[in-house]
């Protein structure tokens, strides 16, 4: 059996109860970790929620300040019965239980805990199917064999990104509700850092990567829209897509950086060029990887609850 470190799994659901076509939020990674819970009884192994506590510590402990490794979204159709959750897992263990999920999970009824200071009381969802291929938001693949396929320059020098799930970035208690390029790729590449196993063949300091994205990756077209989402507070997020243009050259950064050694005897800029040149190429590659890696990690805060759904998608034009 092939080993496998990223995974995306979509299970389709159905209940009784009428879900509503907002956002589930907390209720989805409360189906989860009931769907782990699921995985104990039907099979005896208690790993599945030994796996369920690990994974969600509770309020307070330290392990809340290392990010989750994994993300949950939903698919809610107006009214209706059904709903459609994909969960991601960023190490082998939770591709695992995924896959056994996938395999075990269908056929059986999961019961969901109310979400505790509300009015609501326990429902039961049904697991009609689950998939780890076969559909455009599912996916398994080993840490090496993801490097080795995004480890190339993006197609005609563009990256577009789909933010289908709503986007919720915060910095210094300001909500950023664009995709700017320095914040998107600074959020990916500290979150595949912090992912112990992933070997990268180029490994810049942030703020040098920061510096390339700054000078050399424009914004070539979108489409973004706001909004308000509802989860333990109203916080603002932001949906749609965003084609990023790379640029092989920025002579007016050049001639700045040139200007203030050749007149002033600062070296400080014109150092940042030499760095970007010499290893413009490598640049090129890891924000595309980054890019890619967006499919399994999501971007932004609340990935566990429904946020930041968020993929790359291969176009030669807009």
């Amino acid at each position: 059996m092939p080993n496998y470190d990223l995974c995306s799994a979509v299970f389709e659901l159905s209940s009784e109860r009428r879900l509503s076509n907002e956002r589930m939020g907390q209720a989805v990674q409360k189906i989860f970790l009931a769907m782990l819970g699921q995985m104990t009884q039907l099979t005896g192994d208690n790993r599945y929620a030994e796996l369920a506590t690990a994974i969600h510590p509770p309020k307070g402990s330290p392990q809340l300040r290392v990010p989750l490794p994994y993300t949950v979204n939903d698919w809610v159709q107006p009214n209706s019965p059904h709903l459609w959750i994909r969960i991601t897992g960023l190490e082998a263990r939770l591709c695992d239980a995924l896959a056994a999920m996938v395999e075990k999970l269908p056929g059986h009824n999961v019961d969901i805990p109310p979400r505790p200071h509300t009015d609501e009381k326990a429902w039961t969802v049904h697991v009609q199917a689950g998939m780890l291929s076969g559909q455009a938001w599912t996916g398994q693949i080993s840490y090496m064999n993801f490097v080795e396929e995004n480890w190339k320059p993006p197609l005609a020098g563009r990256l577009r990104l789909e933010f289908t799930k709503p986007v919720v970035i915060e910095s210094w208690g300001i909500y950023r509700p664009f995709p700017e390029p320095t914040t998107v790729f600074r959020l990916l590449y500290e979150r595949i850092q912090k992912v112990e196993g992933i070997r990268l063949p180029f490994t810049p300091e942030t703020d040098q990567l920061e510096a390339f994205v700054f000078y050399l990756i424009g914004i070539a077209d979108y489409q973004i829209q706001c909004e308000e989402v509802e989860l333990e507070r109203k916080v603002i997020g932001f949906s749609g897509w965003t084609v990023y243009k790379i640029f092989s050259e920025n002579k007016s950064l050049v001639n700045a950086a040139t200007y203030r050694r050749d007149q002033h005897g600062e070296v400080g800029l014109i150092t940042v060029v030499d760095n970007l040149m010499r290893n413009y190429d490598t640049y090129v590659r890891l924000v595309n990887l980054l890019a890619a890696f967006a499919f399994y990690s999501g971007l932004g805060g609340y990935t566990a609850k429904g946020m930041g759904m968020v993929r790359k998608v291969e176009r030669s034009g807009r």
